[in-house]
Formats: C-alpha cells, structure tokens, sequence
C-alpha cells in the first residue's frame, strides 16, 4: 500500500528510484519507506510487519510504462 507524490504528468511516476532517509517504524508494526526518482516523485510505500523481520534494499527500484 502506498502514495505517490510530486506527479505531473503520468510518464514522470517512470524511472528508477532511490530511498529518501531511513525506513521508519510506526505504531502498529507498519513499516514505511521513501523512495524518489530523478522527476522528482516521491513514493511511500507502507506495509505491515508481521512476524520475523527482513531487511529489504527499495533502492535502484525501477518502474516503467508500456
């Protein structure tokens, strides 16, 4: 689950991204990442932690539009 964020034009959510801060840790076991690409989109992607925790990389993520 997530929100994007600084979008202009559909095309400007394409591109590879790279984590704002550190992930955070909110009330509840929720997780919360960064991440930003060169069109200057912000994506925060949430999620639930739920038993043992892994550490994921998001950086040098990308998306692209067919």
């Amino acid at each position: 689950v997530g929100r994007a964020y600084h979008i202009r034009r559909a095309q400007d959510i394409a591109g590879t991204y790279t984590a704002v801060g550190a992930g955070l840790a909110i009330a509840g076991g929720a997780r919360v990442a960064r991440l930003r690409n060169a069109n200057g989109v912000v994506l925060e992607l949430r999620g639930r932690q739920v038993g043992f925790e892994v550490s994921i990389d998001l950086s040098g993520m990308t998306v692209s539009l067919r």
